[in-house]
């Protein structure tokens, strides 16, 4: 049995520790495993732009052209979202933010005004591109 594994079955950490309550780890190994993780996640993400790779760690997948990510893991924070947005419907707050909705709507004042603001730019922008080009 190595030593990791007599001081797992002890109850200790990897390092010989009593570990943080509910965990498996001290926290001096819980904090060099978050900077360990952030330094290879900060290493990868260069190559991964270069080579138009998934942005997730561990995956290596090819991201969809115009994204940062792959099929699945779009899917997945897609998932997510909706469940989050139907989970604030159906509580009766903002959808966008979960403040008090407007009366009649499922968004607050603010996310309508900021929509309505959107959608003129939007208008504005697109009005201007036909002008030029029929110029």
């Amino acid at each position: 049995m190595t030593r990791v594994k007599k001081y797992y079955a002890e109850g200790l950490c990897r390092c010989g520790k009593p570990p943080v309550p509910g965990r498996k780890h001290c926290r001096k190994c819980l904090d060099y495993d978050k900077k360990y993780k952030a330094k290879t996640v900060a290493r990868n993400l260069p190559a991964k732009r270069l080579f138009k790779l998934c942005h997730e760690p561990h995956c290596h997948a090819e991201a969809v052209p115009g994204f940062s990510a792959c099929d699945y893991h779009l899917d997945q924070r897609n998932s997510a979202q909706r469940a989050l947005t139907a989970a604030r419907i159906k509580a009766g707050v903002c959808s966008k933010c979960g403040a008090p909705p407007a009366p009649g709507k499922k968004k607050c004042q603010e996310h309508l005004d900021l929509a309505a603001r959107n959608q003129a730019t939007y208008k504005r922008k697109k009005k201007a591109e036909k002008a030029r080009r029929a110029a």
